[in-house]
């Protein structure tokens, strides 16, 4: 009995030290399989595959990773869907835009040949223009990006050139263009350049030059109180006949005054002193 016991309990011990170690496996996460390991293989190749395929701890890992990838996946198609939504309604606005603003500029050409507005503002507005084509630029190479079809950046279109050779750097700060300078009315400019007088006056009060310049013009003429105060005379006689423009540069080489266009008609005032936004005769050059 001693000898059989001898026999039997190496292998008792054995086989409870496999059965703590296998458990010991379990729990510490390396035995990844799920069935018993100490169970009987499947008889057939089919079986044996079918359970591979489900319970292989790669495979495992690889499904895990799969389904991560899928949900990045997910993530970038939506990041991109919102990125390309965004970028298709900006650049409809930005052609809207375009259009808007080409449209306003044929209005101001046709006006700047009346003597409406100066090329002044039809500048500005053309450098609106190309402000909105780099934009749209901008957007479309963005769009092209995100679709696929190019896109490298390479060309910056944040730089322009105008329709006069000019180039603009919008990532900078564009200088505002100078003030229009105002336009004498075209009803009052035919008169200054159609009416034609010949001029003679000898020691002759500004004040009876004003009234007839106002009688032969059919314009109303006033003195400001300063040029009224001074009691200018003046001595004057030109050769031929001369537009009331030309009298009127003729008058402010002798004696400084200029003459302002109002609604009503004509003011003289001193240089630098003419009522805001009106037109200058002789235009000033600090204007």
């Amino acid at each position: 009995m001693r000898s059989l016991r001898n026999f039997f309990l190496p292998i008792a011990i054995l086989g409870m030290g496999i059965v703590l170690l296998l458990g010991g496996f379990a729990r510490s996460g390396l035995a990844t399989t799920g069935g018993d390991p100490l169970s009987p293989l499947p008889g057939t190749l089919e079986e044996i595959l079918e359970q591979a395929l489900r319970s292989n701890p790669e495979i495992l890992v690889g499904q895990a990773k799969l389904r991560e990838a899928q949900a990045e996946l997910n993530q970038r198609r939506l990041s991109v869907t919102q990125q390309v939504v965004r970028l298709h309604f900006q650049r409809d606005e930005d052609q809207q835009l375009i259009q808007q603003k080409r449209k306003s500029l044929q209005r101001l050409q046709q006006m700047v040949t009346t003597g409406t507005i100066s090329d002044e503002e039809v500048r500005a507005v053309s450098i609106e223009i190309a402000q909105a084509e780099g934009n749209l630029a901008r957007v479309e190479a963005d769009l092209r990006y995100a679709m696929g079809a190019g896109g490298s950046g390479e060309i910056d279109p944040a730089v322009h050139t105008d329709p006069w050779g000019q180039r603009y750097d919008f990532q900078t700060e564009v200088e505002p263009a100078p003030a229009p300078r105002p336009q004498v009315p075209e009803s009052i400019a035919a008169i200054l350049d159609g009416k034609r007088i010949q001029v003679e006056f000898h020691e002759q009060p500004l004040r009876e030059v004003a009234q007839f310049l106002s009688q032969v013009s059919g314009l109303n003429f006033l003195l400001s109180p300063p040029v009224a105060n001074d009691e200018i005379v003046l001595t004057l006689s030109l050769q031929g006949e001369v537009s009331l423009r030309q009298l009127f540069h003729a008058i402010a080489d002798l004696t400084e005054v200029h003459f302002a266009v109002r609604e009503y008609g004509i003011l003289a005032v001193w240089a630098g002193e003419q009522p805001a936004g009106s037109p200058l005769i002789p235009e000033s050059l600090e204007d």
